[in-house]
This record gives C-alpha cells, sequence and structure tokens, in this order.
C-alpha cells in the first residue's frame, strides 16, 4: 500500500516462482489501486531474456526489456 511507482513483471512460463504470484501479485496489487502490469510468456524457461543463457529467447528478452525501458522513460522523465 505504500508503492506509488507502476510495476512491471515478466515471468516465464516455465520461471522459479510459485504459479500462485501469476495471480496473486496483481490481485495484491489491484486491491491497493498500485498500476501494473504482469506478463507470463508461453514456453519460456527461467533466464530467457539474457543473451548469456542456453534458454534465452529473443523475441521475450526484446518485448519484455523494451517494456522495462518504456516503464522507466514514462515514470522518470517527470
Amino acid at each position: 500500500d505504500k508503492i506509488k511507482g507502476e510495476m512491471y513483471f515478466c515471468f516465464a512460463e516455465h520461471d522459479r516462482v510459485p504459479r500462485s504470484w501469476f495471480t496473486d501479485i496483481p490481485a495484491m496489487l489491484d486491491k491497493h489501486g498500485v498500476k501494473n502490469r504482469l506478463e507470463v510468456y508461453p514456453d519460456a524457461r527461467h533466464a530467457c531474456c539474457f543473451p548469456e543463457r542456453q534458454v534465452y529467447d529473443a523475441y521475450v528478452a526484446e518485448r519484455s526489456w523494451g517494456h522495462v525501458f518504456n516503464l522507466f522513460h514514462d515514470q522518470l522523465q517527470h
């Protein structure tokens, strides 16, 4: 309830977090009026956004990093 900024979460379908997070995190943030976006990329694996990893997925990396950088731009220019 103290979060003032917008939150973005990106998970791989085969990630190392409890699957309940995919619904619990947005529900908790929505409850407190925190603007948020959570994406789960089908068939992706944990750490797929880093090119030095064997599970690298260029599509997921470009899309998710694009959201991160856009969020930083939008939130930090004020």
